[in-house]
């Protein structure tokens, strides 16, 4: 089962959406089986990039997205609702002062929220992941987005190597804390990508990578879901 991309929302879009859905809430307790949490999924990734080619810039990037919805547990997973997702901050800078090339934004998108007994674990990603930007007329250079990724997904670009050098960036929770009203929580990881171009030309990258978890327990109205349909992508589309 495919589901259709969802385009990422402006700040001033995700807002409204928010309001609409607030208005689902209702105070009954019991009105409904299932348990929804709102989400808002934040990241801040600030990295630098370090071609070993003589004569071409490094530089550095920041980038700051949130991702907002709804959670419905399904069993021991869960039904995402996506809401939207916003840039807030995406910025490139060089060494030299010189302006390097522009790069449009990436997208953030919530893959997967896997149900385990004791745990449950959150999926990201970034469209794109990978980026690819021109140093000279002979070499490019390319930044690589942190991500928790699928079992084997990195296999996809086996000219890289992606190791995490601090941290921990497995995104859990122990299933224990959802009997809360509100969860925050927040991880912190640095990762160092290397890559091998074609030729001599090796690339070194570090991401100092920041995300921030925050659920609020919530009753919907009886036979009330956000959205509808719309933005509903059950965990049946994902393998394993």
């Amino acid at each position: 089962m495919r589901h259709k991309p969802v385009r990422p929302a402006s700040p001033a879009g995700t807002l409204i959406l928010l309001v609409i859905f607030i208005s689902f809430l209702s105070q009954p307790a019991g009105a409904q089986s299932g348990r929804f949490w709102q989400l808002v999924l934040k990241l801040q990734i600030r990295g630098d990039f370090r071609p070993a080619v003589s004569g071409t810039p490094a530089g550095n990037f920041w980038l700051e997205s949130d991702w907002c919805g709804f959670l419905e547990e399904d069993g021991l997973d869960f039904i995402i609702y996506h809401l939207g997702s916003s840039t807030v901050r995406w910025q490139l800078a060089w060494d030299r002062k010189e302006t390097g090339p522009s790069i449009p934004e990436p997208g953030l998108k919530l893959d997967y929220v896997q149900g385990q007994e004791t745990d449950i674990i959150f999926y990201f990603s970034w469209q794109p992941e990978m980026m690819s930007f021109p140093l000279d007329s002979t070499f490019k250079g390319f930044i690589i987005l942190p991500a928790v990724p699928w079992v084997g997904s990195e296999d996809k670009i086996p000219w890289f190597k992606r190791r995490v050098v601090h941290g921990d960036r497995n995104l859990s929770l122990p299933r224990s804390q959802l009997a809360q009203q509100e969860i925050h929580r927040e991880f912190n990881w640095e990762e160092e990508t290397t890559f091998q171009n074609s030729g001599p030309s090796i690339v070194k990258q570090r991401s100092r990578v920041r995300v921030v978890l925050e659920l609020t327990k919530c009753q919907l109205r009886p036979k009330v879901k956000p959205g509808g349909e719309i933005g509903r992508k059950s965990v049946s589309a994902f393998p394993g």
